[in-house]
């Protein structure tokens, strides 16, 4: 019962709610009896009066407004107090649609009809043998015209409903001849489409006349007679098509097939056009025709393709996916392709790319597969250079964080291969034929990009962006952030030597001069290591820091930091006879053994063993 009680009360909710926000309008219409209106809520028209009409709607409805038969609508206006009248827009003289908003609160429509008659300016008279099978149809209206055998006068409007669109009624079928005063037109394959001044007179014959016209096929060749296979008029076989006198009934449906499997196809044209043919080839005669076919037997295409290093490229003949591929030497090869497909397709193997490809000197841009497509003709020379990848040089791209580009992210090559990214540092290995790289990532809310610490703009302003990478170069982009520059302090202690200690930030870029202030960004790795068998200690903010297995000293910047370096601070061994210690064992710098000789359980730090210092990294 509860649960029946909270339906009603849910339903009760609901109806306050639509009635809260019903959107009340007037519609005013000139004569009820040429327009309906209905609502995207209901097919059943508004009951209409002539003048106002009170209408109230849910917000977002739709309203039709609709002309009647005969009748055409003019306008629709929108006005309100306080704002200035807006025709509504009008797709067709027959239909107008609009949405009621809560700002249409209080607004009228005014809805301007005519009969359509009272609106077109022009006419013509049409006449008609057989209007069984013959359909006219004003343009911009759409509206059909009812014709009758023999004459019939039809009116238009002159800068909207023309032209007059003329073709056979029934599907399949075609009409004869269309004259507008005495003067053939030419349909536009099987439509007719004439303007026909005031007061002209417009002739549809939909039957063809009863006589014979000759059709007459010519062939550009001996040869180019193999290439058609058969002829059917009327859908039965003839023979003699190739007879002088072969004629056939106007109106007759004549279908030509050909061997488009073994000739090439050179033209095809009926009384000088050129359709497009595709066996069977079908048209209706409504005169004399020729005929006219110049093909020939597929053949062999024969080219070269001078090649300077075969073992960088793979060459296909048709496309890659048939993976017909062709074996070369370096130099000139000779290739031989089928007349029906001689397209190769050149593509760079995995560590190699293209410097160029020419086609009798003319040359071929690559796909956006990277893939060079030449259509060979006989006697063609093609010429491809190519070198070896060596992806010598080496950038960085740093990134705070790839979860703030929920749609995923994209480094690319030029040859569009892609290179998977990682959160912070992602080195990347390149030579020049790979700029420029495209990086994006989608779905972000902003993002920050730096190359080698000073800031850039990606493409149109968003996170995408084009690099050009030399070696070196340090791409930083923060999804997550706005940062902003931060100050990092190397500093060398008394007596340290600053040639045998090597700063690297970035991972990649060395520091020369380190010792002094360096701007740097958030997440900047500093990398701090030591000559061989020289020690240091490395402190941030005055905080020890321990090396790693390597022996260097990792800082990652999130503040002004300063990093001071200097040296070890020898206590307790100056108090220790190193002489005295036992040479089986491992003694720490205070002098307290601390292991065996064997130091694999010992972390890493500096240590005395037989009196000598020992550093373990």
């Amino acid at each position: 019962m509860r649960n029946l009680y909270s339906l009603f009360f849910t339903a009760l909710l609901s109806c306050i709610s639509i009635a809260a926000n019903a959107i009340n309008i007037t519609v005013n219409v000139d004569d009820p009896s040429r327009v309906s209106v209905t609502t995207s809520y209901s097919s059943t028209p508004l009951e209409l009066v002539a003048g106002d009409n009170a209408v109230s709607v849910d917000e977002y409805t739709q309203i039709y407004v609709r002309a009647k038969e005969n009748v055409f609508i003019n306008e629709v206006v929108r006005s309100k107090d306080g704002e200035d009248d807006k025709k509504q827009d009008q797709y067709s003289m027959t239909e107008v649609y609009f949405y009621v908003y809560s700002t249409d609160e209080g607004a009228k429509y005014t809805v301007s009809s005519a009969n359509a008659d009272d609106l077109r300016d022009g006419s013509c008279t049409i006449w008609v043998d057989d209007p069984t099978n013959v359909r006219v149809q004003r343009s911009g209206t759409y509206t059909d015209v009812d014709i009758v055998a023999g004459e019939t006068t039809v009116k238009y409007i002159k800068d909207k409903e023309l032209p007059l669109m003329i073709g056979a009624k029934n599907y399949g079928t075609e009409l004869y001849q269309v004259k507008v005063n005495d003067e053939v037109v030419s349909p536009q394959g099987n439509m007719w489409y004439v303007t026909p001044a005031d007061g002209a007179k417009v002739e549809i014959f939909a039957n063809f006349p009863d006589e014979d016209v000759a059709v007459e096929f010519k062939y550009a060749s001996e040869e180019a007679k193999g290439f058609i296979t058969g002829v059917t008029v009327n859908g039965e076989t003839v023979e003699n098509y190739n007879d002088a006198d072969f004629k056939v009934k106007v109106g007759s449906q004549i279908s030509i097939s050909g061997n488009i499997t073994d000739y090439k196809l050179n033209s095809f044209k009926v009384n000088g056009n050129e359709p497009y043919f595709y066996s069977p080839y079908s048209f209706t005669v409504k005169e004399a025709t020729i005929i006219e076919v110049d093909a020939h037997k597929y053949g062999t295409v024969k080219a070269t393709l001078d090649i300077d290093n075969p073992d960088n490229v793979v060459v296909y003949k048709g496309y890659s996916y048939e993976n017909n591929i062709i074996t070369l030497n370096p130099g000139e090869n000779e290739i031989e392709l089928s007349e029906t497909n001689a397209l190769i397709q050149i593509k760079a193997v995995s560590g190699s790319y293209i410097t160029s490809v020419t086609a009798d000197e003319m040359s071929i841009s690559a796909d956006y597969e990277s893939k060079y497509n030449v259509n060979v003709t006989e006697g063609m020379k093609i010429v491809v250079k190519s070198g070896t990848i060596d992806r010598n040089k080496t950038a960085v791209i740093y990134i705070d964080d790839l979860s703030k580009a929920p749609y995923g992210n994209s480094l690319n090559r030029a040859d569009n291969s892609n290179i998977d990214l990682v959160n912070g540092y992602n080195e990347i290995k390149f030579y020049d034929g790979d700029n420029p790289f495209r990086l994006s990532f989608y779905g972000v809310e902003s993002a920050t990009a730096y190359k080698n610490n000073e800031t850039f703009s990606g493409v149109y302003g968003g996170a995408s962006y084009e690099l050009s990478l030399t070696d070196g170069d340090v791409i930083k982009i923060f999804l997550a952030s706005n940062p902003e520059m931060l100050e990092a302090e190397l500093t060398a202690g008394d007596g340290v030597d600053a040639s045998k200690v090597a700063v690297t930030m970035d991972r990649i870029v060395t520091v020369t001069d380190w010792a002094g202030k360096h701007n740097t960004l958030p997440g900047t790795e500093i990398s701090i290591k030591p000559a061989e068998d020289y020690d240091i200690c490395v402190a941030v903010d005055g905080e020890n820091v321990t090396a790693d297995a390597d022996g260097a000293f990792t800082v990652i910047v999130s503040k002004n930091t300063t990093i001071a370096v200097s040296l070890p601070v020898e206590t307790g061994i100056n108090a220790v006879d190193a002489e005295k210690l036992d040479n089986a064992g491992v003694y720490n710098m205070q002098g307290v053994r601390v292991g065996n000789a064997d130091m694999k359980q010992l972390p890493a730090g500096v240590y005395i063993i037989n009196g000598k210092k020992v550093v373990k990294r």
